[in-house]
């Protein structure tokens, strides 16, 4: 049986769902679309520098230890690369 409709108007976060999924990419201003792309990379870039500096392991470590996955434990792929140790990352 469907869910009842609500006469309550709508939320924030439905509208703007709403919006996004109404959206079409021609819609989207080039000036903005300009700044989506330079934000997406720079956000690759703080990941792939944070995955090799010394403070990206120490937050993975704690993360590990305080929040494991709800399946029993946390399934990490990059687990089986060899960490460099200090000594090296700094050569």
């Amino acid at each position: 049986m469907p869910a009842a409709k609500s006469s309550a108007p709508p939320s924030l976060t439905q509208e703007i769902a709403a919006f996004v999924a109404g959206a079409r990419l021609a819609d989207v201003p080039a000036a903005v679309l300009h700044h989506a792309k330079r934000s997406f990379l720079d956000g690759l870039g703080l990941a792939l520098a944070g995955s090799v500096s010394e403070g990206g392991h120490l937050l993975r470590d704690y993360l590990l230890a305080v929040a494991p996955s709800r399946a029993g434990g946390c399934t990490e792929p990059a687990s089986a690369r060899p960490r460099p140790s200090r000594k090296d990352r700094l050569a």
